[in-house]
């Protein structure tokens, strides 16, 4: 006996920050979500907010909760909270990355680790690990506009997955 199973979610996403002081951004996105399974559309909505700081010069600390007040369908997204550091190298065109996230509806939280690298301020390339699964990205900067790609693989929950993201920055 062989069952197809059919799903599709897309989310757009509106993101805003500021700079209330020189070392410090905060920012809050609203997300709205479209996930189909077989004939089944649900529509959903979702909101972010973070801040990142900037200590010293090639040091970034943040914090991000994501999905405050989330939801799909009828079903609420569970809280997750990420705290992470990054530190930059080979005159900062070298970035290595770690973080750590709690989602409220599991017991425990996921360390993730990352390196990006930047090749003349057009093209970044980067690669992770979330838990023991890699991601890989490109991303690609034309003046104010940016092109990102990241290829996520998920051996346990929602199997592999694509990411593309058009960001304009004004």
């Amino acid at each position: 006996v062989t069952f197809a199973f059919n799903y599709i979610s897309n989310t757009l996403i509106a993101s805003a920050g500021i700079k209330p002081q020189k070392n410090v951004a905060v920012g809050v996105s609203v997300k709205l979500i479209a996930d189909a399974v077989k004939d089944n559309f649900r529509p959903g909505i979702g909101f972010d907010c973070g801040i990142l700081t900037n200590p010293w010069r090639k040091l970034n600390l943040g914090i991000k909760i994501q999905d405050i007040l989330s939801v799909v369908g009828k079903d609420g997204i569970p809280l997750s909270v990420t705290a992470g550091v990054s530190y930059k190298l080979l005159n900062d065109d070298l970035i290595l990355s770690v973080d750590l996230n709690k989602n409220m509806d599991s017991t425990r939280p996921q360390w993730r680790a990352g390196i990006g690298y930047n090749i003349a301020n057009i093209v970044f390339l980067s690669t992770g690990l979330n838990g023991s699964d890699l991601s890989f990205g490109l991303g690609i900067k034309f003046t104010v506009f940016n092109l990102n790609y990241v290829y996520l693989s998920d051996r346990i929950q929602a199997g592999d997955r694509s990411h593309i993201s058009l960001g304009v920055k004004f």
